[in-house]
């Protein structure tokens, strides 16, 4: 059996439904193929797209995660330059493999 654990990073206000999202989408089908999984939604009191990285990254660490998983945001170039990016912070910085999937928006 495979363990996956599944990391995602949003703001308190949408832990709860992410959490059942996450679930009932993403789990139940992993589960379903025979994987075993722990979804998980990380919760960070900050806007910066480091520190959110930096709590994602030192997450999948002490947890020891096999994966982490993030969803790319469509942001404009000037946005990604000054505003940062999670995923791309994730990408470079973290001791797991990283999976990035497109957004579909």
């Amino acid at each position: 059996m495979v363990n996956k654990r599944l990391v995602i990073a949003l703001d308190n206000s949408k832990a709860i439904s992410s959490s059942k999202f996450l679930d009932e989408v993403f789990a139940s089908k992993a589960k379903s193929a025979g994987a075993e999984v722990f979804a998980v939604v990380a919760t960070v009191e900050s806007d910066s797209s480091s520190d959110i990285g930096v709590a994602i990254c030192t997450y999948t660490e002490k947890t020891k995660a096999d994966a982490l998983i993030l969803m790319r945001q469509n942001k404009s170039t000037i946005s990604r330059f000054f505003l940062g990016s999670v995923t791309k912070y994730c990408a470079i910085h973290s001791p797991v493999p990283v999976i990035i999937v497109p957004s579909t928006a």
